[in-house]
């Protein structure tokens, strides 16, 4: 993953803000620093070595109205070609977190059409592509993504974020200006909002495991939408928001189950085989459950050479054992991690540092990171998604239910919930801190 961030203001704001918002997020990206401050490059303290020869450093009395920053982490084009934020010959400039799968086949379009490339980067494709075709160009972005690009000869700031809201894009607006960045601690960071905890939020967060966008567990810090871009006239400073993709829902359907399972089967190989192409080494997070157990093999088919890593928690031998018989008998380098008590303890104020939101199963992905970035490895398969692809947690249950009575004005409002249980959650919530406090004797 990459990070980025941003602001954009009337009144010139010190570059101490975007130097802080941009530090934030550093965990994002170890391998390249870059910042575009009042119309110019310049480069941090941790930019890449040919950077750091060609730019500038960033100085922290500087003053502008608009400032991009940017940490990398490098998959695809590992030269400093690859830095960000990028800027074309238009003066066009783009912060892109995320990967597209389909950038080759886009690129070979716009060479067709005459354009020229200076890297082998996707990030350059989608700036390109931008000045092709405008704002089309996403619904040609086959990937997971989030970015943020400014348009200087329009005057305007394009914000967009993937189908299913895999890459992250958060925001706030005030009298300040416009604050964006990949993570809420970083839009903490500039100084210009607090943090207040937005009751709405939290309890969506309760009902779903996930805060459902636009909203967060901030008052007045917004997450762009999956499948949703939105234009930011920096003249009139209003926002467009247009969503180009939803999620195809049908009543009916004549396939056959036999089709359903071909389809699925096709699809899954076809989307394994894209993303194994990276310029980093590649390894699969296996559980032993059939998600990643599916994942691992069909990757294993397209990269002969691809290992697998599993967690190993005291109670979950069951898995390991699966885990390890399925590397044995399809001759995958397997390595298992052990993980106690002590470790997740250890690493909890991390946890939710890095989390920001409330999340089920915290503690296992920041030991998988971990594990990952002790050994060299960047790009991580898993098969995280398979539950929401095919409903397979419980609330999802309930959608057939509630497609039956969404129709009825009265029913609806049961559905979603209401102020009541909002406040039957923050009554739960000041409690169990009262309680915490009085048992450790401080709040923090």
């Amino acid at each position: 993953m990459c990070g980025f961030c941003g602001f954009h203001s009337k009144e010139k704001l010190s570059s101490e803000i975007i130097l802080k918002m941009n530090q934030a997020i550093k965990h994002r990206g170890p391998d390249d620093e870059g910042y575009f401050f009042d119309g110019r490059s310049f480069a941090g303290e941790e930019s890449m070595p040919e950077i750091k020869a060609t730019q500038t450093p960033l100085a922290a009395n500087a003053q502008a109205s608009l400032a991009f920053g940017f940490r990398r982490l490098s998959i695809i084009e590992l030269s400093e070609k690859g830095h960000q934020p990028m800027i074309s010959e238009n003066e066009n400039v783009i912060t892109f977190n995320g990967e597209i799968y389909n950038y080759k086949e886009i690129r070979a379009e716009l060479e067709v059409l005459g354009v020229d490339f200076f890297s082998n980067s996707d990030t350059e494709v989608i700036l390109k592509g931008y000045e092709v075709w405008g704002t089309d160009v996403i619904e040609k972005l086959d990937g997971m993504f989030s970015f943020c690009l400014f348009d200087k000869s329009n005057n305007k700031i394009v914000f967009a974020r993937d189908r299913v809201g895999l890459k992250p894009l958060f925001y706030f607006r005030n009298e300040n200006g416009l604050f964006w960045a990949s993570e809420i601690k970083s839009l903490l960071k500039s100084g210009k909002i607090k943090p207040e905890i937005n009751w709405e939020g939290v309890q969506s967060n309760f009902i779903y495991q996930t805060t459902i966008s636009p909203q967060t567990c901030f008052t007045q810090i917004y997450s762009l939408e999956p499948g949703t871009f939105t234009v930011y006239d920096l003249d009139t400073e209003k926002f467009r928001f247009d969503k180009y993709y939803q999620i195809p829902v049908k009543t009916k359907s004549t396939i056959t189950e036999k089709e359903a399972i071909e389809n699925v089967e096709k699809l899954i190989k076809k989307n394994v085989r894209q993303q194994l192409f990276a310029d980093v080494p590649v390894i699969s997070m296996m559980s032993g459950g059939i998600d990643s157990t599916l994942v691992t093999i069909l990757a294993k088919q397209n990269q002969d050479s691809l290992k697998a890593f599993t967690l190993s928690y005291h109670n979950a031998n069951d898995e390991v054992s699966n885990a390890e018989l399925t590397a044995k008998e399809n001759g995958i380098k397997h390595f298992v991690e052990h993980i106690d008590a002590d470790d997740i303890i250890k690493n909890l104020k991390e946890n939710i540092a890095h989390f920001e939101e409330s999340y089920v199963a915290i503690e296992s992905l920041l030991n998988a990171t971990e594990f990952c970035k002790n050994n060299g490895y960047k790009v991580v398969f898993s098969g995280n998604g398979a539950d929401e692809l095919f409903g397979g947690y419980m609330h999802l249950m309930k959608f057939k239910t509630w497609t039956k009575i969404r129709h009825f004005r009265l029913l609806r409002h049961f559905i979603k919930g209401n102020s009541h249980k909002t406040k039957k959650i923050k009554i739960t919530f000041l409690l169990r801190i009262r309680r915490t406090s009085s048992e450790m004797g401080r709040v923090e």
